[in-house]
């Protein structure tokens, strides 16, 4: 299947116009410590209705399964499932610009007091309750960032902007977001429109354990660890290319980074091709551990974590050929959750 720039996430499609050449960009992840591991597979299941242009945004992990929104055309749902794809429950979020509306979700998180998804058409955070009741909706000066990405921490959430903000810490607050700190990329885009004329930059933050981690995609892809005033500490990777790596993902001691796919190559051949991959890092050390492999050992699509529950790392691949599918016994295209049980 030819590579579809429709397909792909909203903002990303603004970023691909441009990047700097790759140099080999992968040798730097194939010496693993302990080589390459097939581990056991719990579980693989094609998932159907995802949001198209954010697939991987709008989909994250519970105690005990998966949550994901789902687009019903009409309306959208906010789904829970087991990690079998068992649905456990589900809520309507009706579609439209209306209040508790949403009209092109960015992201969909889980907190512990509210569902927060926000609308990168409406640049507003609409709140929910976990049985899915209408809180209110937030708006965000553009000013404070527009929330490419951004993480629930407590009371407050984490996030990465499109045009100055690389990292932000927030608070919602009678109605509003409060910026308790920010700190802005040393070049700042005046509106989306300059996105198209720019370099390649996405910055997808995680906290784990308490410690900030930081997935930068801006002239190389860089995997650090970050200290409380957002310099890195720790680098982890350090690619040269166009790459990109959508997330990663962690448990208490390791980082789960999928092998990015170069933005170069996808557009002077019309394919994105990603080997199926995922490199396992100490958290401390910074030593590549192993490599995960898959059913395939590269594909024509996108590879991306999504958590890691109970022991088990949950993987979205969102197979365009079908390359994946016939190696797991089907035929077609389409989005693919594994299950991956993680050693001891």
């Amino acid at each position: 299947m030819k590579f579809n720039m429709n397909y792909f996430l909203i903002i990303v499609f603004l970023l691909l116009f441009s990047g700097c050449g790759s140099q080999g960009p992968l040798t730097h992840l194939s010496r693993p410590r302990d080589g390459k591991k097939e581990l056991p597979l719990e579980a693989a299941w094609k998932i159907g209705g995802l949001i198209n242009n954010n697939a991987m945004y709008n989909i994250g992990v519970t105690s005990e399964g998966l949550y994901y929104i789902r687009d019903k055309r009409s309306t959208f749902e906010m789904v829970f499932t087991g990690l079998a794809g068992e649905e456990i429950s589900s809520y309507k979020i009706p579609k439209g610009k209306g209040p508790g509306e949403i009209q092109s979700p960015m992201q969909v998180t889980l907190g512990d007091t509210f569902t927060m998804i926000y609308d990168i058409e409406m640049l507003k955070f609409s709140l929910y309750s976990p049985n899915g009741e209408f809180l209110e909706d937030v708006m965000m000066d553009p000013d404070q960032g527009i929330p490419f990405f951004h993480q629930q921490t407590g009371e407050t959430f984490l996030y990465s902007g499109l045009l100055s903000v690389q990292y932000g810490q927030g608070r919602i607050t009678d109605g509003k977001v409060e910026t308790l700190r920010k700190v802005e990329y040393k070049e700042k885009y005046k509106g989306m429109e300059e996105l198209n004329t720019k370099k390649m930059r996405m910055t997808i933050p995680l906290v784990s354990e308490g410690k900030v981690f930081s997935l930068v995609s801006q002239d190389s892809l860089r995997l650090s660890r970050l200290d409380d005033d957002f310099k890195e500490d720790k680098v982890y990777v350090n690619l040269s290319g166009s790459l990109l790596s959508f997330r990663v993902v962690a448990d208490s001691k390791h980082l789960y980074f999928p092998f990015p796919f170069d933005v170069d190559k996808a557009q002077s051949t019309g394919t994105l091709k990603t080997a199926f991959a995922v490199a396992v890092f100490d958290k401390e050390s910074g030593e590549h551990l192993y490599t995960i492999s898959g059913p395939v050992s590269q594909f024509e699509g996108m590879l991306s974590a999504v958590g890691v529950v109970n022991g088990n790392l949950i993987l979205l691949v969102d197979d365009h050929s079908g390359s994946l599918s016939e190696a797991l016994g089907e035929k077609g295209p389409g989005n693919w959750i594994l299950v991956y049980r993680l050693p001891e």
